[in-house]
């Protein structure tokens, strides 16, 4: 290339812009660089399909959908497979799992908490042992005797339900909701006034003496199942100033009843605190049954049961001396009776 001269011959200095414009080595490296371009026809220029109309055939490259993206469907249309809707089992699973998280934290509130400390102190004073083996961090208390390996039940001062754990309410077959607030009396057949005064002289009795062990009587669940709970202790819980402020009842077998009265399978609770049919294994010859003696406590128990009905009768009342004394008797005659049936 030569460079312009003046009039008399002189070389001319390009100008600024002149030496701008003018290709350097740098400026022809970097020319040699594959750009932004280059790779969009590399990437963009990739066929995806192929298209024929008639005798004229289209090729489709992803730079071409990309700017005919309602001509070509098919590209960046993902298949989503649609959201079946929920069945009915799935819609009542789902409640039932919510109810059941808010069961479970009524259940473990800080009221039962302390609830669940109040009957674990009572008892150890009531019976000298504690109601839940191990070591149990105070706030873990609520949740470790609500899934204890037996049922474990109380009523405040009026007699009203304010606790049960899970064995409880299995048993009785009912939502924790439904079973505190409770009157304690439908924990028992209502109609069965013999029923009903024993268990109102066991929970005087209670209240005298403070525990009662080794008690059996015969309860029904809200669905009319009727089961006998046996071993049973019952203790009344006091306040600090020695005030009766409620009873409570710890057990962890029953014997379920056949609808003519009979003994039916037994039943007793797990280490998950559920209830399950006891299986025994066979120990050898069983031991003799006094056939004679069952058949003896069975009629003197009939006899008892209706001279108490009969004093209810006569107008007296479950307050009365003489419907507390047979009351007292026919308990004893009943837990000589399950002792009795208990080896049969």
């Amino acid at each position: 290339m030569v460079a312009p001269r003046d009039a008399v011959g002189r070389a001319i200095a390009p100008s600024r812009a002149a030496r701008a414009a003018s290709p350097t080595r740098a400026t022809i490296d970097r020319a040699r660089e594959p750009t932004m371009d280059d790779f969009d026809d590399l990437v963009f220029g990739f066929e995806i399909g192929t298209t024929t109309t008639g005798a004229t055939e289209t090729t489709t490259t992803i730079r071409d959908a990309i700017r005919h993206p309602f001509d070509v469907v098919a590209f960046g249309t993902r298949s989503k497979s649609p959201t079946p809707a929920p069945t009915r089992e799935d819609v009542e699973r789902e409640a039932a799992a919510k109810a059941a998280l808010k069961a479970a934290a009524r259940r473990e509130t800080a009221e039962m908490v302390f609830h669940a400390l109040d009957l674990g102190l009572s008892y150890k004073k009531a019976t000298g042992t504690k109601l839940v083996e191990g070591n149990v961090m105070v706030h873990d208390a609520a949740r470790a005797l609500f899934r204890a390996p037996f049922a474990c039940a109380s009523h405040d001062g009026n007699d009203v339900f304010n606790y049960g754990n899970q064995a409880a309410l299995e048993l009785w077959e009912m939502e924790w909701d439904a079973f505190v607030g409770m009157s304690s009396k439908k924990s028992a057949d209502e109609a069965d006034e013999a029923t009903q005064a024993e268990r109102r002289a066991l929970l005087d009795r209670a209240a005298s003496d403070g525990v009662i062990m080794n008690y059996s009587g015969v309860r029904v669940s809200s669905r009319g199942a009727k089961f006998r709970i046996e071993d049973a202790t019952v203790w009344t819980m006091k306040d600090g100033d020695g005030n009766k402020t409620g009873q409570a009842v710890r057990f962890d077998r029953v014997v379920r009843l056949q609808p003519d009265g009979s003994d039916g399978e037994v039943r007793v609770v797990n280490d998950e605190g559920h209830w399950v049919t006891r299986v025994d294994e066979p120990t050898g010859e069983a031991p003799a049954v006094d056939a004679a003696k069952i058949e003896e406590l069975s009629a003197a128990v009939d006899a008892k049961a209706a001279e108490v009905r009969a004093l209810k009768d006569a107008g007296l009342t479950n307050a009365d001396d003489e419907v507390k004394a047979a009351v007292k008797v026919l308990l004893d005659l009943k837990s000589q009776l399950s002792a009795l049936t208990d080896n049969a």
